[in-house]
């Protein structure tokens, strides 16, 4: 068994996307952001997985991901 996402219940080695949920700050939630829309390229363009929490392109990053 891979690492399981607290917020979404699936493996990170295997899922997708985890949901869209919204992001607390200090200045309250914002709208998360799909993994390849930041604005630094953490490799998406390419395909690839994120390199912290696994999602693909397109999906929602798991809490805790350093992206």
């Amino acid at each position: 068994m891979g690492a399981i996402c607290r917020m979404c219940g699936e493996d990170m080695h295997t899922a997708a996307t985890c949901r869209e949920l919204p992001v607390e700050t200090v200045d309250g939630p914002m709208s998360p952001i799909p993994y390849g829309s930041e604005a630094e390229d953490w490799g998406a363009a390419s395909g690839a997985r994120c390199h912290d929490c696994l999602v693909h392109p397109g999906g929602f990053h798991h809490p805790g991901c350093d992206v």
